[in-house]
């Protein structure tokens, strides 16, 4: 079989497979057999002429997921407090680089998050196969971007009509709107009340920071007059004290007589 290294002969004559022959330890060696996977055909395809395929690179078709182009957000703003901005940018561009076009906003340090969107523009790109980023595609589907361009492709396969894929996209617009005007009405609700507990906590707490100093005062007030109640009442018991010796000695003398 083969001499000269890197010459590509077939191993078998009457077979349609070139087969890679050479005696360098650093490539395939010779083989007495056609190639039996669809890699290995490929691979020798390959080293005969490299224009026909590259079975290290080689991928499918090109799907949606192969566009350059991407809707996802740009980020702005300062350390600990960013907002984005949704933006159509090919994806090979840095993250806060070069950007097609901007068509919306989201600004998650407001409660509830403030959320912009240019439908038009939004509906626009993903129509032409723009593809959205995880987070891109969860605003769009808050906004009913996503929801939009479902509809819209029922109406190109002719499931339904123009006027249903309306009607249908009105109706859950407005029960959006509902549930974000509930969320937002609750939130206020709970920021009142909220303020309202806080306050009758400090309400109460002065009210018994009041009671404690007020029974601390009376209590200063009372001890000097009980000190002195205590004072006066000492020296009257030692007065009487002598008065008390000098009716004993009286009532002795006045009883000795009589005794005798």
């Amino acid at each position: 079989m083969g001499s000269a290294s890197g010459q590509w002969r077939s191993a078998v004559p009457d077979t349609q497979y070139p087969i890679p022959c050479t005696r360098n330890s650093n490539r395939i060696l010779c083989v007495s057999a056609p190639p039996k996977s669809a890699f290995e055909l490929n691979f020798c395809q390959f080293r005969e002429n490299p224009d026909i395929c590259d079975p290290l690179t080689k991928r499918g078709p090109k799907t949606n997921r192969d566009m350059p182009t991407r809707i996802r957000l740009q980020r702005k703003g300062k350390k600990g407090k960013p907002y984005y901005h949704l933006v159509v940018a090919d994806q090979r561009a840095p993250r806060d680089g070069k950007y097609i076009e901007r068509i919306g906003a989201y600004d998650p340090n407001r409660n509830p998050a403030l959320v912009e969107v240019d439908r038009e523009k939004a509906m626009d790109w993903l129509q032409k196969g723009a593809q959205p980023s995880d987070t891109a595609r969860a605003i769009l589907s808050y906004t009913g971007v996503v929801f939009k361009n479902h509809l819209q492709n029922g109406v190109k396969k002719g499931a339904f009509d123009q006027a249903e894929a309306d009607r249908r996209f009105d109706g859950w617009m407005s029960e959006k709107a509902q549930k974000v005007e509930a969320k937002r009405t609750g939130l206020v609700d709970g920021a009142e009340k909220a303020f309202k507990d806080r306050v009758e906590a400090e309400r109460k707490k002065s009210e018994d920071r009041a009671a404690t100093l007020i029974a601390k005062m009376n209590a200063q007030i009372a001890a000097p007059a009980v000190e002195a109640e205590a004072t006066g009442e000492a020296p009257a018991v030692e007065a009487d004290a002598p008065i008390a010796e000098a009716e004993a000695p009286a009532a002795t003398e006045g009883e000795a007589p009589a005794e005798a």
